[in-house]
């Protein structure tokens, strides 16, 4: 793979990776997770978590590194509309 597919890759990793973390932060600070679908973020959970699994057994680093940081906004996430439900 090129050094270029690889910059694209990362990039693309990165971007979606800390997409989340506003979302997250928001949710902490005004502790607003009515409006947050439960569905939606199990499903993303879940997905992540499929995700890391098939980037593991291909081996590659930028599915892995992409979904490791993504799971945990969106865990964090999930698990406080669990809480304050």
């Amino acid at each position: 793979m090129s050094d270029s597919v690889q910059i694209i890759g990362l990039t693309a990793a990165l971007l979606t990776s800390v997409s989340m973390i506003p979302q997250a932060i928001k949710s902490i600070r005004y502790h607003q997770y009515k409006e947050l679908s439960m569905v939606t973020y199990s499903f993303l959970v879940s997905g992540v978590i499929l995700w890391i699994i098939y980037g593991v057994i291909q081996q590659d680093w930028p599915v892995i590194l992409a979904n490791s940081i993504a799971f945990i906004p969106t865990s964090l996430i999930l698990i406080l509309k669990l809480k304050n439900k």
